[in-house]
């Protein structure tokens, strides 16, 4: 398997399973490093806040490192993450549904133990600032990578890739949110999943109105809950946990701006006294 820029995105993305009191959540989350200063940095699972909710337990499933460097298929270790709610950084807007879990520890107790977790965390400059995300187009071919209904290649330890194009302009909240609709189906199981600019052999540049031969990757959000209509016909946003509710999907997604990342990252280097 060639390991390219898509490649790389797609093992960023990690399985987690929470156990409740009333059984077992999966959801998706993704590796990415916070606090980066000359060549140190902090190692973050993002994902929603509502999938860690009422956890009583919080596990990780990662992939183990060949001799070769790249990930070992068909080899996968499961990690429960000890005390894990004091290595949670809820963003500080209580209606922003994202959440940043340390896991520096998984990844110092896996080396004690000789075992080489394969990691491909993610870089904030690949969050866009605010030039560029004004300047992308209101519809933009987008991918999502995650575990939809729990969907995933278990004995590979691999996601689902999805692709689709933002339904509304990342750079306007949407209904005064923080947040932007995509044209993807949202089911149980996606809640964290990122949503990537993903344009791999050239894109259109609404600033220069020319096309550029060449790659073009951004995390723009994350994927938090989809769009419904209930049976009384009322349009609602409801984050993707399994509830008793009739309602009918319209295959719209929501995702938070990735910017709010940023937010977390500040109330860690506080915490952590890095700059």
């Amino acid at each position: 398997m060639l390991f390219g820029a898509i490649e790389y995105l797609y093992h960023s993305i990690i399985h987690i399973e929470t156990h409740t009191s009333k059984g077992n959540v999966t959801a998706t989350g993704f590796i990415i490093n916070l606090c980066q200063k000359n060549n140190s940095s902090i190692p973050v699972v993002i994902t929603n806040k509502h999938v860690i909710e009422n956890a009583i337990h919080l596990f990780f499933v990662f992939t183990l490192k060949g001799e070769d460097n790249k990930p070992l298929y068909g080899t996968s270790l499961k990690v429960r993450l000890k005390n894990f709610e004091k290595k949670c950084f809820k963003h500080p807007d209580e209606e922003i549904d994202l959440v940043a879990i340390v896991i520096g520890d998984i990844l110092n107790v896996a080396k004690e133990n000789k075992k080489e977790l394969f990691i491909a965390p993610l870089d904030t400059n690949l969050i866009p600032n605010e030039t560029e995300r004004q300047n992308y187009s209101v519809m933009e071919e987008i991918i999502m990578i995650g575990y939809p209904n729990n969907l995933w290649d278990e004995e590979n330890n691999l996601p689902i890739i999805r692709k689709g194009i933002t339904a509304t302009h990342s750079a306007i909240n949407f209904n005064r949110k923080k947040i932007f609709l995509t044209d993807i189906a949202s089911f149980p199981g996606s809640s964290g999943s990122p949503i990537f600019l993903a344009n791999i052999n050239g894109y259109l540049d609404l600033v220069k109105q020319s096309y550029v031969i060449g790659s073009r990757i951004k995390l723009l959000g994350i994927h938090f809950a989809g769009v419904h209509h209930t049976a009384l016909g009322e349009f609602k946003i409801i984050p993707d946990k399994m509830c008793i509710k009739t309602k009918i999907p319209n295959n719209i997604g929501a995702a938070i701006n990735s910017k709010e990342i940023l937010e977390i990252e500040k109330i860690i280097a506080k915490t952590v006294n890095i700059f």
